[in-house]
């Protein structure tokens, strides 16, 4: 009995020995393993342009370095053709509800499991939106710095002159995989693909660009007034007293009177008015008239003309008393041209050598300002332009010109094109250049 007891304790412990080294039953030769372990949760990424991957957040089983494991990754309940523990996402659409089913292999048999059904996220890369300071108006047009990037083009960007509200349009290169974050300056439209940014042209604030000055007249004269401003029409108001209550019309006859510049505003500037100055129309008055010199003879033939004026000019110099040769630069005039003369050459040899560094820092910019600066053309400018000319079928004139102008363009860094208003008429205008304006002078069209 004790024997007995003794051989059950053995067997028992030889069983408990072999579940612990080989897995237990379930490892055993001809039967199928027990179920791996394996367990995905829900994840989210955002779009970068690269691939990027989701992986199961463990896989296991107590024979897993006896055997091996195969994957099949499902997509909404489609099998995909993806057979690693790691599966790639690169867009938006691949966004969806997976799971993986996890195989395991042991001596030939195998058994499976399948993960939980998980939201699998990739977002969309928020793209942002530039925000365009105000201009203040100038009377020109101006544009907005604003250019095309990776992620966006600009569709739309005419500028503006007037005081006023504009915009420029931008539009998403990749629509599915990418969106502009919101912005309180710009306002989103066609499903969100393009957004209108908007920017001011602000009301300028006017001011005289020279100081007003008046010069006082003798009477049968108009007063010398004079003044200019930034912006609009200059307009003159005269009054009999100085504080300007009164305003009076343009006065003729003699006195002491006042005078005020003034703009009108409009939608674009300010109003602008000057002080108030004096001035005075006095009398013209001859109490004596003394004739110093008559030229002999009152009129004279072409070939006596000259010899003569000759003559009565140093006898009317000699009669008045003048003393000075016929041309006379006083001596302080001379100095002071002299001084200006010097000062301007020094000036520039500076920018010379400025421009010198310049051009010797970058040689392709150096060529580049040679060519601005010369108009270079090249010497087989005709056979290159017939190269482009429309010979094939007949075209009309402006056609074959603006076709025959981008190559020019091209070949011509110096060459500028536009006609105004008229340019898409007469074809005129260089694609793909903007206009030469205040605030854009890299523009090829006028």
């Amino acid at each position: 009995m004790i024997r007995t007891r003794k051989k059950g304790r053995l067997l028992l412990f030889l069983v408990f020995f072999i579940v612990l080294l080989f897995g237990g039953p379930a490892a055993a030769e001809g039967e199928a393993p027990q179920a791996p372990s394996a367990t995905l949760t829900a994840k989210s990424f955002t779009y970068t342009g690269e691939v990027q991957y989701v992986s199961l957040d463990s896989v296991s089983h107590p024979l897993a370095s006896e055997g091996h494991f195969s994957f099949q990754w499902y997509k909404n309940g489609e099998l995909l053709d993806v057979a690693s523990q790691r599966l790639p996402i690169r867009t938006v659409s691949d966004s969806g509800l997976y799971y993986c089913k996890v195989v395991f292999t042991h001596n030939g048999k195998t058994s499976e499991i399948c993960t939980d059904a998980v939201e699998i996220r990739m977002e969309k890369r928020a793209v942002e939106i530039p925000e365009i300071p105000p201009f203040s108006y100038t009377g020109y047009r101006q544009y907005p710095a604003v250019y095309a990037t990776a992620d966006y083009r600009v569709e739309e960007n005419e500028g503006g002159i007037e005081a006023g509200a504009y915009s420029v349009v931008l539009s998403l290169t990749d629509v599915e995989n990418t969106s502009f974050l919101p912005s309180s300056y710009a306002e989103p439209f066609d499903g969100g693909a393009r957004v209108r940014v908007s920017y001011t042209v602000a009301r300028a604030e006017n001011a005289f660009s020279t100081p007003f000055s008046v010069t006082s007249v003798f009477e049968g004269n108009v007063p010398a007034v004079r003044a200019f401003s930034k912006f609009g029409e200059v307009k003159y108001r005269f009054f009999k007293d100085a504080e300007g209550r009164d305003a009076i019309a343009l006065p003729t006859a003699c006195g002491t009177y006042y005078v005020q510049a003034y703009v009108e505003e409009s939608a674009d500037y300010t109003a602008l008015y000057s002080a108030v100055l004096p001035f005075e129309i006095r009398p013209l008055t001859v109490t004596a008239l003394r004739i110093l010199s008559m030229p002999a003879r009152l009129s004279y033939t072409a070939f006596e003309s000259v010899k003569v004026a000759t003559e009565e000019i140093a006898a009317l110099r000699a009669n008045l008393g003048y003393t000075e040769p016929a041309f006379t630069v006083a001596e302080d005039v001379k100095a002071y041209c002299a001084a200006c003369v010097a000062e301007s050459q020094a000036k520039a040899a500076e920018w010379n050598a400025k421009f010198k560094a310049f051009c010797d820092a970058d040689a392709a910019v150096a060529d580049l300002v040679d060519k601005y600066i010369n108009q270079t053309v090249p010497e087989n400018i005709l056979e290159e332009l017939l190269k482009v000319a429309p010979v094939s079928e007949p075209v009309a004139s402006r056609a074959s010109s603006g076709t025959i102008l981008q190559k020019a363009a091209e070949l011509v860094p110096a060459l500028f094109g536009g006609a105004a208003d008229l340019a898409p008429s007469t074809k005129s205008n260089i694609k793909g250049e903007t206009d030469f304006a205040p605030g854009n002078y890299g523009g090829r069209n006028i």
